[in-house]
């Protein structure tokens, strides 16, 4: 199973009429064109992006900090694929809510991507973001970041994940 994984777009309504909205999804049709789900963790906005989302992949995604106007939005969510436990939120602080902890947890909201496991055996996952990305380099270095997303594969129990500019 191929997931993508995508994180605080933060696009609102208004956005959706502009050029550069067509040309993201555009972006993210190409990129995601193989995936099998699509899970995006939080300060989504606007309804209108999950629909144009699911055109291209059937999605799981929760409330982040930002998407104050989607209240009935989950805050927590846990899925299994191919019976591995993934916990989803928009926070990494949100992960001790998971009892017992997921294989994998997906959370957005630094803005910076990252893959780590961590004590325990979680694999945490946070794709950055597609509009606002982030990142330590930028900290460090005076360097632009990139927009990313991640991959997550599941075959025959195995895991394995990757992080991609688009």
């Amino acid at each position: 199973m191929l997931v993508g994984i995508l994180s605080d777009s933060h696009i609102q309504d208004e956005h959706t009429k502009e050029q550069s909205y067509l040309s993201l999804l555009k972006k993210l049709q190409q990129v995601f064109n193989e995936v099998d789900h699509i899970i995006h963790a939080g300060d989504i906005c606007t309804k209108i992006f999950l629909s144009d989302l699911e055109r291209i992949a059937p999605i799981s995604y929760v409330r982040g900090n930002t998407d104050f106007r989607n209240k009935t939005w989950p805050r927590l969510l846990r899925l299994n694929f191919e019976k591995i436990s993934i916990g989803v939120a928009h926070q990494l602080e949100n992960l001790a809510s998971f009892d017992p902890n997921p294989r994998i947890f997906i959370y957005g909201h630094t803005h910076i991507a990252k893959l780590q496991e961590i004590e325990g055996g979680t694999l945490t996952i946070n794709p950055g973001s597609i509009t606002r990305p982030r990142s330590y380099s930028f900290v460090a270095n005076s360097k632009v970041p990139r927009p990313t997303v991640a991959f997550l594969t599941i075959e025959d129990g195995i895991i394995s994940a990757i992080i991609k500019k688009i």
